[in-house]
């Protein structure tokens, strides 16, 4: 698939959304005891990734849709990644990570990166006050999130990245729910000592 150097394309997030959706739906099914279904969606999921892999991956530079925007952290996230090219993959995203990852792009950069030894690079990322960041945002004085990361703001109550404060309660805060029991039913607290 031909892809623009600075874009990723639709079919990419679409497809990446539906894998997450089936991931959630096993999850889901699970937990609440219905077997046959969650068989049923965690093969839809394995077929996804597959699929995912095929159409997206360049072996030549071991990146996905040109590794624009987050596109490694996606395919990581999704599971799409074969083990014998995780190791690439997540050397390419810590190395050449920009801030052009968006509304859907800065959570899965971010999970991609913890899970992945990326902990200071996540760090590093939230740190940033250069034009745009979310650390400039800060930095600028805002209580808030604001509608953009440029200095030409339109809202100043916005929950576009509302994904940062919930990597910072996930993973900084060590606040996370129990994946064997349903909702919020069970918690974990387990606080981050930083990257190593």
């Amino acid at each position: 698939m031909k892809t623009s150097p600075s874009q990723i394309p639709e079919e990419f997030v679409n497809t990446t959304t539906l894998g997450f959706c089936a991931k959630l739906m096993e999850h889901i099914a699970t937990l609440l005891g219905k077997t046959d279904e969650a068989a049923n969606f965690g093969a839809n999921l394995q077929k996804i990734r597959s699929d995912f892999h095929r159409e997206f991956f360049d072996p030549a530079s071991g990146s996905y849709a040109g590794g624009v925007g987050g596109a490694n952290a996606f395919a990581l996230d999704l599971g799409a990644v074969p083990e014998n090219e995780e190791t690439r993959a997540q050397a390419l995203l810590k190395d050449s990570l920009r801030r052009d990852t968006g509304i859907f792009g800065t959570p899965a950069v971010l999970h991609a990166l913890m899970e992945n030894n990326g902990a200071a690079r996540a760090c590093e990322l939230m740190a940033e006050t250069t034009i745009p960041s979310i650390g400039n945002m800060i930095a600028s004085g805002a209580t808030h999130h604001l509608g953009g990361l440029e200095r030409r703001i339109r809202t100043h109550c916005h929950p576009m990245f509302g994904s940062v404060a919930a990597w910072m309660y996930r993973w900084v805060v060590g606040l996370d729910r129990r994946t064997t029991h349903p909702a919020l039913e069970k918690l974990i607290w387990k606080p981050w000592r930083g990257p190593s």
